[in-house]
């Protein structure tokens, strides 16, 4: 144990020395013409790091900058069921039924800051941004009985069914302001924190709903027109540090 403590001792003395090296030496915050890149730091969380897409920011000087989200994912998923037919009769057999659900999502939001304090370490900031998103969805279930299909284009579950619940295509909007800080623990490594005020608004998408018999027939054809509409409105404040580098 006495070991293990001058071992860290040593260590921190070893790492304020290079700090007070480095601080002498370099200077700290955005220059003109750097890119800087983020993910979330959540050090007391269950994922210590984690990304809501991919940020990054140009400088245009020490006061001005552009930035970006970009997002998106995808979740294709398979099940499987199976089910008695004609039960206690000599045609009695089992039915495999097989529906794939498949989700994604595509976002943006590109914004501006302006720098207008700074400090030795850092600086704050504030700007606006915008952004836009889409999702999809879509469901496929077949039989191995009698090969009918029946294939959903705006939902990720058979609505037809009723009492099943998934995803459902939307696209959004939103537009925001907001303020924040950034703190430079070493010359390209910085952490820091930001919050503000959110207008989004989602709107589903109609749903096609399209089934065929084992002869490729169509059996139904429609399309369901019953959609949502939200919108919020409101401060915001991201649940985790922000932790980039810029280069």
């Amino acid at each position: 144990m006495k070991k293990l403590s001058i071992l860290v001792a040593g260590l921190l003395l070893a790492t304020a020395g290079v700090q007070a090296q480095e601080t002498e030496t370099t200077t700290f915050g955005p220059q003109a013409g750097s890119f800087g890149v983020e993910l979330n730091f959540t050090p007391f969380g269950n994922s210590v790091f984690s990304t809501q897409g991919i940020k990054v920011r140009y400088f245009f000087n020490e006061k001005m900058a552009i930035r970006g989200t970009i997002d998106f994912s995808a979740s294709p998923r398979t099940d499987f069921s199976y089910d008695v037919v004609n039960q206690g009769t000599p045609d009695e057999r089992e039915v495999e039924y097989k529906s794939k659900s498949n989700t994604g999502s595509f976002s943006i939001a590109p914004g501006f800051e302006y720098h207008f304090a700074s400090f030795k370490r850092g600086s704050v900031y504030a700007g606006a941004e915008i952004g836009f998103g889409l999702q999809t969805a879509s469901y496929k279930l077949t039989n191995d009985d009698n090969d009918a299909t029946t294939t959903i284009k705006g939902a990720s579950y058979d609505i037809t069914s009723g009492g099943v619940t998934g995803n459902r295509a939307s696209t959004s909007f939103g537009a925001g302001l907001f303020t924040g800080v950034d703190f430079y623990v070493f010359k390209n490594l910085y952490v820091g924190a930001e919050l503000g005020l959110r207008f989004t608004t989602t709107t589903e998408s109609k749903v096609t709903v399209k089934t065929t018999d084992n002869v490729g027939d169509t059996v139904l054809d429609e399309t369901i027109d019953d959609f949502g509409r939200s919108s919020s409105f409101g401060f915001f404040c991201e649940p985790s540090f922000r932790l980039g580098w810029t280069f």
